[in-house]
């Protein structure tokens, strides 16, 4: 692990993401936006433990994943503006920002959708015989969609190398996992199809990209998917209009102590 990379893609994240919500003030950016700033951990984890070769498929809060796979920042910038030099020539925005000169299948908005052509990619690097992944990543609140489970069940029969990447920020949109999930251990749910699992703390980017790289090992040497929990927590609210009225000033506060970027440090 290359740990001052790591500290240096952690802060670009968050430069890049501190940045768009400037402008998103100065209503410089048209349509909503979704920021991801306190999970820096899971996205630099992730992606500074997979190779080249192998493939995500992130969810709509996508920033730092197209960050940590090396995606250029004018060109990220440029799509949140609306600009033809854009990632997706300013047709995309924030939440459809794909790359697949990055191996970056692209995010969408709608959850939970992801998981299926993560399925998918990993379907192909089967049948290709390629020694890769796919990494689907989703939140808490898609973890209780039906694709997830079809999917579980599917690359678990198959033996698809599939990583279930799970990234638990407690919320889904204004609901609280606790609220509207019936268990407090979503990584247990994988028991239901033979599938190993694991929960992680997602505030330890060292943390992830170990459990990340295990994973990966484990995946291409058994012919077996693997399901990661990576408990976290968004700084920010849902979208730029949520004044986060649903959760306390306390709350918030606790997790700052446990910022990803501080931790680090």
């Amino acid at each position: 692990m290359d740990y001052p990379a790591v500290l240096s893609l952690m802060y670009r994240s968050r430069f890049f993401e501190e940045k768009v919500e400037e402008a998103g003030k100065q209503n410089l950016i048209h349509g909503t936006y979704h920021l991801s700033i306190g999970q820096e951990a899971c996205h630099i984890g992730l992606t500074s433990a997979i190779t080249a070769d192998d493939w995500i498929v992130p969810t709509h809060r996508c920033h730092g994943y197209n960050i940590g796979r090396g995606s250029d920042l004018f060109r990220m910038f440029s799509e949140m503006l609306g600009s033809r030099h854009g990632l997706c020539m300013g047709i995309g925005g924030s939440m459809h920002m794909t790359d697949a000169s990055t191996s970056n299948f692209g995010s969408s908005a709608v959850v939970g959708s992801g998981i299926s052509l993560a399925g998918g990619i990993a379907y192909a690097l089967k049948e290709q015989d390629k020694a890769a992944i796919a990494a689907a990543i989703f939140g808490d609140g898609a973890s209780s969609r039906g694709t997830l489970h079809e999917m579980m069940n599917m690359a678990s029969v198959f033996g698809l190398p599939l990583l279930f990447f799970l990234e638990n920020n407690h919320y889904g949109m204004s609901a609280s996992s606790g609220r509207m999930i019936s268990t407090d251990s979503i990584w247990k749910r994988a028991d239901g199809y033979s599938m190993k699992s694991v929960s992680v703390d997602g505030n330890d980017v060292i943390a992830v990209h170990d459990a990340v790289a295990a994973a990966r090992e484990y995946i291409l040497s058994e012919g077996k998917p693997f399901f990661i929990e990576a408990d976290t927590y968004r700084m920010r609210g849902h979208s730029k209009s949520d004044k986060c009225i649903y959760r306390t000033r306390e709350e918030e506060t606790e997790w700052k102590h446990k910022d990803p970027i501080d931790y680090f440090i």
